[in-house]
């Protein structure tokens, strides 16, 4: 059988800011918006989940746009005192949750990488240059620095406006939500997170922690582990090659976008 014919274009959706846009010829069952990993200061849109996930989700009837969002620098030049105080507030309490995982990585950097994040969903949906999706269930996924925004633009930051469209589904590869006190029962947003057991960046104890936490609190996230491997091994899991071409981890995202859409097909 022939490979689904895959249209592919890039996008500039805000000043300095590009998206790589793929999707099929028939008109797109939903929208899946993906960012990159690397700590928010590294890093490229054309990164290896996303060159998979381009050709498999569009080649599924799924539109697929990865990101780029600033990275670097210092954005609390010139930020009004009040919110500046809000996220270190928020810094706070998310190293109260997360005390083994690097502070940095919950701070302005990742609120500006969610304001990003919120304009390209803005783009896609409502530019009347875009695509126009805006009818479609909105699903955000990430990888490590990528997934904590994708997830912090589902969940919502503290201190920072909700984006205008709520997802349907937010996935993290290799990271944990930000925010998990803004993840309540019967929000409008599924979650899944998959990480590896040898994580030293997201360490597991972090991980047992937020997967209790949502157990007891009834919330509607999934917490999986590969039983092996460090920060990258669920990149090498999800994308299969020659040498790795099966795996239990191989249809991991695919699987949860096909539950919410059936759900939602069905409500």
């Amino acid at each position: 059988m022939a490979d689904p014919v895959v249209l592919r274009q890039t996008h500039a959706y805000a000043r300095g800011l590009s998206l790589d846009y793929a999707c099929g010829p028939e008109r797109p069952r939903a929208l899946v918006v993906y960012a990159h990993g690397g700590s928010f200061m590294t890093g490229s849109r054309d990164d290896r989940l996303a060159r998979h996930f381009a050709g498999d989700l569009a080649g599924r009837g799924l539109a697929f746009a990865s990101i780029d969002y600033r990275k670097g620098g210092n954005p609390l030049r010139g930020m009004p005192e009040a919110r500046a105080a809000a996220i270190e507030l928020a810094v706070a309490e998310s190293q109260l949750v997360y005390p083994e995982i690097a502070a940095r990585l919950f701070g302005p950097l990742l609120y500006r990488a969610v304001e990003d994040l919120a304009s390209a969903v803005d783009w896609l949906c409502l530019a009347p240059e875009g695509p126009g999706l805006e009818d479609l269930p909105l699903i955000v996924m990430g990888l490590s620095a990528g997934a904590m925004a994708a997830m912090g633009y589902a969940w919502g930051l503290d201190g920072l406006d909700p984006g205008t469209k709520a997802p349907a589904l937010a996935l993290g590869v290799a990271a944990v939500p930000p925010q998990p006190w803004r993840i309540t029962p019967g929000h409008p947003t599924s979650g899944a997170v998959l990480l590896a057991r040898g994580d030293a960046i997201m360490p597991r104890a972090a991980v047992a922690r937020l997967a209790g936490d949502m157990t007891a609190r009834a919330c509607d996230v999934e917490v999986a582990m590969i039983p092996y491997g460090q920060h990258n091994r669920p990149v090498r899991e999800l994308v299969p090659t020659e040498a790795s071409p099966e795996g239990e981890w191989k249809f991991w995202v695919q699987d949860r976008i096909s539950r919410v859409l059936d759900r939602r097909a069905d409500d």
